[in-house]
């Protein structure tokens, strides 16, 4: 943080987003849409200091309701950090913040189950996949080809779709 007068959460969530994630745009783009927008996150401007676990919990709550349960997860997690980074002792005293409101709020708290997905690929997809595995290069590449010929023969497909044994 730049200065006392300047440790609002948003510019919290820019050192923080500038310090870790500078090469990740995925992380960087959900953090600014659900944590930055002021449409999404109405206490954006709010002093660090003065966020409360009610209001992050009330964040969360509505992207759970969105549904978005899973994206709620992420921002949750990234709100835990982003509050761990403002309690570092060189951001502590320029934020004015002494306690982390999220210390307390787990993924259980909101309801929200793992969900179990069966992904099946299709003949291209698996081929594709052989493919960019053989860029991987030994000793990875080889440990693919077991793993995907032991695959092949225990669902009894009779063929390997990824070419002959």
């Amino acid at each position: 943080m730049k200065n006392t007068s300047d440790s609002t959460f948003s510019s919290v969530v820019e050192d923080y987003v500038a310090h870790n994630y500078v090469h990740s745009r995925p992380i960087t783009r959900l953090i600014q849409r659900e944590l930055l927008d002021p449409r999404r996150n109405p206490w954006v401007c709010k002093p660090i200091a003065a966020v409360c676990a009610t209001d992050v919990e009330q964040l969360v709550l509505e992207i759970c309701d969105r549904p978005a349960p899973h994206q709620a997860m992420d921002v949750l997690g990234h709100l835990k950090r982003i509050f761990d980074f403002a309690l570092r002792p060189r951001y502590r005293s320029q934020a004015g913040i002494s306690f982390n409101p999220t210390a307390h709020l787990h993924p259980s708290s909101f309801c929200v189950r793992p969900t179990r997905r069966n992904i099946v690929l299709n003949e291209d997809q698996i081929r594709a996949l052989w493919i960019a595995a053989g860029l991987l290069g030994l000793p990875l590449w080889a440990a693919f080809q077991i793993a995907m010929r032991w695959w092949a023969a225990g669902f009894g497909m009779g063929r390997s779709p990824i070419g002959p044994a």
